[in-house]
C-alpha cells in the first residue's frame, strides 16, 4: 500500500527500459519515505508492468523526448533517476534539467563508458580486469557529468561473465537507492554551483 506523501515532497521520475529487479529495488527503499515521492515511470520499452501495479505509479510508455518533457512538467518532477536506461538522453534534455538526471553506470568511469551492461561485463572478463564496479553520476551534455560515488570490488580470475555480472548488479541494488537518497537529500552540496 501506498503511503499518502507530503505536499512538499521531492518528486522522482524514473526513466527504465524494464529491468523490473532494479526499478523495484528503488521504489521499495523510497516507499516509506513520506518526504520522497516516486511520481512515475517512464519507459522506452515494453515489459510486463503487473508486478509495479501494487506500487499505484502511474507509468507511460514513450520514446519521445518532448512526451518525456511533457511527463515531467505535468508530475512536477525534481529528479530524473535512471534505472537501467538503455539510451543515451539527448543534449538538449540533459541541458534543460542540468544537475537533476542521476544515473548509475556498472564500471567506474570513465572506464567502459559507451558500453552496455553485458558489453561491459565481458570486457572486464576479456581484458582479465582485476577491479571493476559501479560509478553513480549526473548526466549532462556530454554523458558522464560529475561522478558522486564509485565502488569497486575485486574480480578473480576464476569469474566467469556471469559471476561479473552478478557481483555487480549485486552492488547495484545494495548502493544506488543510498546515493539518490544522499541527493536529493542535499548531501552533494556541489551539484547546486
Amino acid at each position: 500500500m501506498r503511503l499518502d506523501k507530503l505536499d512538499n515532497s521531492v518528486n522522482i521520475a524514473i526513466l527504465t527500459s524494464g529491468k523490473i529487479e532494479s526499478l523495484e529495488n528503488i521504489i521499495k527503499y523510497f516507499e516509506s519515505y513520506l518526504d520522497v515521492n516516486i511520481s512515475c515511470i517512464i519507459t522506452n520499452k515494453d515489459f510486463n508492468t503487473n508486478i509495479l501495479n501494487k506500487y499505484k505509479i502511474d507509468i507511460y510508455k514513450t520514446q519521445w523526448y518532448k512526451e518525456i518533457d511533457n511527463i515531467i512538467t505535468k508530475n512536477n518532477i525534481h529528479y530524473i533517476v535512471c534505472s537501467d536506461f538503455s539510451e543515451i538522453l539527448p543534449p538538449n534534455f540533459c541541458k534543460k534539467y542540468k544537475n537533476k538526471i542521476i544515473n548509475l553506470h556498472k564500471s567506474l568511469l570513465p572506464k567502459y563508458q559507451n558500453l552496455s551492461d553485458n558489453d561491459i561485463y565481458k570486457n572486464i572478463k576479456l581484458n582479465k580486469d582485476d577491479i571493476a564496479g559501479i560509478s553513480v553520476h549526473i548526466v549532462d551534455i556530454d554523458y558522464i557529468g560529475t561522478i558522486l560515488f564509485q565502488k569497486s570490488i575485486k574480480i578473480h580470475d576464476s569469474y566467469d561473465v556471469t559471476d561479473i555480472k552478478i557481483k555487480i548488479e549485486d552492488l547495484s541494488l545494495r548502493f544506488y537507492p543510498k546515493i539518490i537518497e544522499n541527493i536529493i537529500k542535499g548531501t552533494y552540496k556541489y551539484l547546486y554551483k
